[in-house]
């Protein structure tokens, strides 16, 4: 017969299981409680702010009250609810601020009736926007769902609306507008591609006008690329003109129009002008280029007619943003004799050169220089050229694109003792060219964009991407 206590076994398991069944409740204690916490990164602001000139909104201790111009309270914020931050801005256009609330409350907003969640019980960030009229808050949009946690924002005059700059936990920056009802998230960057130098000599000319073929068979393989970018940029190394008897390669040149519809058809829509060859044909070359850009509606950089008041940059404005954009280059081939000053655009003096990029500074959001520049077939920038980089990066420049050595040179970022970046290629070469010396049948495709930051306006991507070139 078995001998011995045999119930202990038993009282030990349920001692086991009772723990086991503690520490899992405790455990989903301990977890429920973390959920329901609003995360420690978030700062709850205090401020007083003009609603209209009858109201005003005080956010403190996480609430806010809405006082009519006598101080009477008219509105308080829902006692269920934290508000991280309020800013009053017209985004509907009406000429009458809204009240904007980032806040937090337990639970959310669900797709379908009755959308409350209420058995949700975590805090989540919520963006509710009212009206303020006839002494009453009227709700016009709440949301709890924009896709992102918001951790900074700011209001943000993009051209003729008042938006909202979000940046969220991860640190990207987002541009959201009032669309018809609510908030939508809308284009906040702006974005460049630059080619090299468009050196037509006397072989392409001849092929693209005697064999049938035209211009455009030169920049098909790259035609997806530039109609991608909202500015497509191109050194038209050579002057045009509209007289057969005039069509010219090296050293002077005179090319053929029908390279300016080819370019144009390729998705070009903005085209620097300013190169030792802008006068090979004198002021007639510039007449006939200028006419044929304005005719086409097209921007154009670095050259003036000679009746014309000089112009040292033309400014470029897409999502509301101004981009100031020069084009110099450092001279040209002939003796420009009686030619006006502004007629082609040379490099200035540096005083010159500051109180120019100034003028943009004062009102533009992003200035860019297009240079010709440097030594031929180096594939170094030299001293000069340095020089004038780093000069251009202390007058704030944001970016430099470089032309003229029929090579690829470097790209890399400079900083000027204030902190500012400046973005510079010092040459990206060649992009149709029928030269034969070393490396000048490899061009560079520079891309860069400027976006809305918390900060400002900043470049927020970029690269230089190298291509083999083909006529």
């Amino acid at each position: 017969m078995p001998t011995g206590n045999n119930k202990r076994p038993k009282f030990n398991l349920i001692i086991i299981a009772a723990v086991v069944i503690a520490t899992a409740v405790l455990a989903c204690l301990f977890i429920s409680f973390l959920s329901n916490k609003i995360p420690s990164w978030v700062l709850f602001e205090e401020k007083t702010m003009s609603i209209t000139s009858d109201y005003e909104c005080i956010l403190k201790d996480k609430a806010v009250q809405v006082h009519d111009k006598r101080g009477q309270t008219i509105w308080n914020s829902d006692k269920d609810i934290k508000v991280q931050d309020v800013m009053c801005l017209d985004l509907d256009m009406d000429n009458q601020n809204e009240m904007v609330l980032l806040c937090w409350k337990k639970g959310k907003y669900g797709k379908a009736l009755p959308f409350w969640e209420k058995d949700n019980n975590d805090w989540t960030q919520h963006i509710y926007i009212y009206n303020i009229r006839n002494n009453e808050a009227h709700a016009i949009w709440m949301a709890s769902d924009i896709g992102l946690v918001v951790s900074q924002w700011k209001t943000l005059n993009v051209g003729d609306i008042q938006a909202i700059l979000i940046r969220d936990t991860s640190g990207k920056d987002t541009l959201w507008r009032w669309d018809s009802w609510g908030l939508k998230q809308t284009d906040s960057s702006v974005n460049f591609l630059c080619v090299g130098d468009n050196l037509i000599q006397e072989a392409i000319y001849e092929t693209g006008l005697t064999d049938g073929k035209g211009f455009d068979y030169l920049y098909k393989d790259f035609t997806g690329e530039i109609k991608k970018a909202d500015y497509a940029v191109i050194n038209q190394e050579t002057i045009f003109v509209d007289d057969p008897k005039l069509y010219s390669g090296y050293p002077y040149f005179g090319t053929p129009l029908e390279v300016g519809e080819a370019i144009l058809n390729a998705g070009f829509n903005v085209i620097t002008c300013a190169t030792n060859h802008a006068l090979d044909k004198g002021t007639y070359g510039i007449n006939i280029t200028a006419d044929f850009y304005e005719s086409e509606d097209i921007t154009y950089l670095g050259i003036q007619q000679e009746n014309e008041k000089y112009e040292p940059y033309k400014v470029l404005e897409k999502n509301g943003m101004k981009i100031g954009c020069f084009n110099y280059t450092y001279g040209v081939n002939v003796d420009k004799g009686n030619v006006p000053e502004n007629i082609v655009h040379i490099v200035p003096e540096d005083e010159k050169l500051k109180e120019e990029v100034e003028s943009a500074r004062s009102f533009c959001d992003a200035i860019v220089v297009f240079i010709h520049w440097g030594k031929e077939y180096s594939t170094v920038p030299d001293d000069s050229q340095k020089k004038l980089a780093q000069y251009l990066c202390d007058l704030g420049v944001d970016v430099v694109v470089g032309t003229h050595p029929h090579v690829i040179q470097p790209m890399e970022v400079l900083q000027s003792k204030s902190g500012h970046e400046t973005l510079v290629y010092y040459s990206l070469g060649n992009f149709i060219s029928g030269q034969n010396i070393a490396e000048t049948n490899i061009g560079g495709m520079a891309t860069f964009t400027f976006s809305y930051t918390i900060e400002g306006v900043a470049i927020t991507d970029y690269s230089l991407i190298r291509h083999e070139l083909k006529y």
